[in-house]
């Protein structure tokens, strides 16, 4: 479960988001992550890596806490 508490943040750069941060891109819930020494950015939907980002890509950062639940 992730729980989102939304705030009026300016866009940023991908390249601008620490590792472990989330943010919306493209209407997708993502983290940036860093995976033998590159980073990535990862979907949290699908669990799948996104391809083609350009680390210039301004995107929406989100305040959410992830609940991991068994």
């Amino acid at each position: 479960m992730v729980r989102i508490n939304k705030k009026a943040v300016t866009p940023c750069p991908i390249e601008d988001i620490p590792v472990g941060e989330v943010f919306f891109f493209d209407g997708r819930l993502c983290m940036r992550v860093c995976i033998n020494s590159m980073y990535h950015v990862l979907n949290l939907e699908s669990g799948k890596v996104l391809t083609g980002v350009h680390t210039g890509q301004k995107v929406q950062r989100v305040n959410a806490e992830i609940i991991v639940t068994t």
